[in-house]
């Protein structure tokens, strides 16, 4: 629950008159029309406190409670199951590779999945504890255009509080070592 003070400033015109796509309301304010003096009577002796999903609003002495729009779901969403499905069985020979290193916590006891979607990406590793992914990268990589969506893909997961760890094909088929003393230095514990 949060509460929300509001002046007669311009930009909170939307909040007094509210159109049906910013959210239902449970009280209904003044509308701009009718003037702001109106209030809603005994409303204020009888207010009891929102649930954690709504907010209130408080305009001049006007109070207004209306519900917070619904969290989405951003891990594996169900548009994305068969599409985390078609790369989990049909991961590349240095996925496999870097997946028998992870797999059954064998990497200081921490769980790690693979294929899994945040919002609209799906990464090829995710440790939850850590909020840490792994993203191996092909030649594929290299195309201008995907680098750009790379790069996109990259700031939304970062904006979110992960930390994106990228190791190309050949780190992993040459310097696997290397890779796994990389990642045990990104956990919590050892980045101090």
């Amino acid at each position: 629950m949060r509460e929300i003070h509001l002046s007669t400033t311009p930009p909170f015109r939307n909040l007094i008159n509210p159109s049906p796509r910013r959210g239902r309301w449970l009280q209904a304010a003044a509308s701009r029309r009718k003037g702001l003096n109106k209030t809603i009577k005994n409303k204020k002796e009888n207010h009891s406190l929102p649930e954690k999903s709504q907010e209130i609003i408080i305009f001049n002495s006007l109070t207004v409670i209306r519900e917070s729009p619904p969290m989405k779901k951003l891990h594996n969403r169900a548009y994305l199951k068969p599409y985390r499905k078609k790369l989990r069985n049909s991961m590349t020979v240095a996925e496999a590779r870097l997946w028998n290193q992870l797999k059954k916590q064998q990497l200081e006891g921490r769980k790690f999945r693979r294929q899994h979607s945040i919002g609209k990406y799906i990464v090829d590793f995710y440790c939850p504890s850590e909020k840490l992914i792994i993203e191996l990268d092909g030649s594929i990589h290299d195309n201008y255009l995907i680098y750009q969506k790379d790069i996109k893909r990259r700031k939304y997961l970062e904006d979110l509080g992960y930390t994106l760890l990228v190791f190309s094909n050949i780190e992993i088929r040459d310097q696997l070592d290397h890779v796994l003393a990389v990642i045990r230095y990104r956990f919590k514990d050892h980045s101090g």
